[in-house]
C-alpha cells in the first residue's frame, strides 16, 4: 500500500514536470520517513545474557548435568545489539525422559553459547 502511494506521488510529480532536483529532494524526505517507521509494529529486540565458554565445557555441562543428547544440528545466525551478524553451527539437545532442552551456538573459534534452555520438550503434532 505504501509503495503504491509512492508510485502515485512520483507519477503526479512527473506529469507536472517538476524539476529533477525537486524530485530528488522529495525522494530523500520519503526515504527518511520510511527509515524512521518501524518495519513491523510488533517487532521487538531482546538483549540477553548468554552463558558462553569452551565448546567441550558447555556441551559436556548439557550432556552430564541435564542428561540431554543432540537431536538436531543446523546453521544459524544471531544479531548483536548493534546489528552485528554472528553465524554459527547450532545444536539442539533434548532429554526426552525429563523434557529438558538446550539450544547451543557453536562458533568457529571453539566457543559455545547457550542460546536458550527450557523444559516440557514434546514432539510437535498438529
Amino acid at each position: 500500500m505504501l509503495s503504491q502511494s509512492i508510485a502515485k506521488t512520483y507519477s503526479i510529480l512527473i506529469s507536472k514536470r517538476i524539476s529533477i532536483c525537486m524530485i530528488y529532494k522529495i525522494i530523500a524526505v520519503l526515504t527518511l520517513i520510511l527509515i524512521a517507521l518501524p518495519a513491523n509494529a510488533k517487532q521487538m529486540k531482546f538483549i540477553g545474557v548468554q552463558d558462553c565458554g569452551p565448546v567441550k565445557q558447555i556441551t559436556q555441562n548439557t550432556v552430564v548435568n541435564w542428561g540431554e543428547k543432540p537431536l538436531i544440528r543446523a546453521q544459524g545466525v544471531q544479531f548483536g545489539p548493534e546489528g552485528t551478524k554472528y553465524e554459527s553451527a547450532m545444536m539442539y539437545f533434548v532429554n526426552q525422559d525429563t523434557g529438558t532442552w538446550s539450544l547451543i551456538a557453536l562458533y568457529p573459534d571453539s566457543v559455545a553459547c547457550v542460546i536458550a534452555a527450557g523444559t516440557k520438550f514434546t514432539p510437535y503434532s498438529q
